[in-house]
């Protein structure tokens, strides 16, 4: 099943990530707005630190107690399909968290290295898929997402 590349809209984010996202070309999902960034501390696209491709996000720097950086998007699912993507996180100060409709499906605020996937049941519908991330401290940490795929 060959991919295309979905570009992240957001005019928040400095140029177009044509590889964050991708869809399958039997079209078994479509998104049904632009990302929706969090205010607090804007994640954004970098080259420096990626698992596939030349893009990946980073959370924003979180400089404020109880502050977060985060990004979402709704889906209409067509079929039953699988969301995966890869995660990494130098230490455990923060916590990474990724919500569908608002449900906890990770939460963790241990070091995620090297590069790893996660992959979650989505059934078919319109869902809200939401990425975080959090902190209490103002230590410095890098947390970033990429390869987001949604395929049956």
């Amino acid at each position: 099943n060959s991919l295309l590349f979905k570009q992240f809209p957001n005019e928040k984010f400095a140029g177009s990530v044509p590889d964050l996202m991708r869809e399958s070309t039997d079209a078994s999902f479509s998104t049904l707005n632009n990302w929706t960034l969090s205010d607090d501390a804007i994640p954004r696209i970098q080259s420096d630190n990626v698992y596939e491709g030349s893009n990946a996000v980073q959370f924003g720097s979180i400089d404020s107690y109880g502050d977060d950086s985060s990004f979402e998007v709704i889906v209409n699912v067509k079929k039953a399909s699988v969301i995966s993507f890869y995660a990494l996180k130098n230490n455990n100060i923060g916590t990474l968290r990724f919500d569908v409709d608002g449900y906890s499906k990770l939460s963790t605020s241990s070091t995620i290295s090297p590069w790893t996937k996660y992959s979650y049941s989505l059934s078919a519908g319109v869902h809200t898929l939401k990425w975080y991330y959090y902190k209490y401290s103002s230590t410095a940490e890098n947390v970033y997402i990429d390869d987001i795929t949604i395929s049956p």
